[in-house]
């Protein structure tokens, strides 16, 4: 049986890439040169038009936040790299990760739910988190039935947020990562940081 590769950053990135978006726009510029060229050959062309150019515009800010939520994943475990000292690539040989949804004693991965949710990528070293807020719930979020969010300040003085969201109050799944997130970093084996490696800020 063959072994499944580890992740790496080209995964996230794999993941995220936006693969139907492309599809999406391709579509409809397509459809407007058909109707470009054969214009009166078309009964409905005005309503292919409207149709391609929301293909058009729905698929170009889809692809935009897709390949903006990767990128930010990746300048975020940069950092990560230059204040631990480790390579995220040999990690995950190291612990053989091979999924998108993992815990560690040292790591918390969830790339799961912004895949099909564009929800936050959660990537996280324990002994890069200096502290985690209390989780934030919030009802009626926008396209949301609820929402959770979690701040969390890492050891360089910069704070991310993690965040989720549900349609309907039977997807609990996004709830739980929230709630792992947090049993998580309280749990035995928390990596104190020392306050040479933290700034001014967050000494108080």
């Amino acid at each position: 049986m063959k072994n499944k590769k580890t992740i790496t950053k080209w995964t996230i990135i794999k993941l995220l890439f936006p693969l139907i978006e492309l599809g999406m726009i391709a579509l409809g510029m397509v459809s407007i040169l058909i109707i470009a060229m054969f214009l009166n050959q078309f009964y409905y062309s005005d309503l292919i038009l409207i149709v391609a150019t929301f293909l058009i515009f729905g698929g170009s800010i889809s692809g935009i936040f897709k390949l903006y939520i990767a990128s930010r994943a990746v300048i975020r475990l940069n950092r990560q790299e230059r204040e631990c000292g480790f390579n995220f690539n040999d990690e995950m040989e190291k612990y053989n990760i091979t999924t998108g949804s993992y815990r560690t004693d040292k790591w918390f991965i969830d790339i799961r739910n912004s895949i099909h949710y564009l929800h936050s990528v959660v990537i996280l070293r324990k002994d890069f988190i200096h502290k985690v807020s209390k989780i934030k719930e919030k009802d009626g979020a926008g396209f949301y039935n609820r929402s959770w969010a979690i701040t969390v300040t890492t050891i360089d003085g910069k704070k991310q947020r993690i965040y989720m969201a549900q349609r309907n109050r039977h997807e609990n799944n996004r709830k739980d990562v929230i709630l792992d997130f947090e049993k998580w970093f309280n749990q035995k084996g928390h990596i104190k940081t020392t306050t040479k490696r933290i700034k001014k800020d967050l000494k108080n």
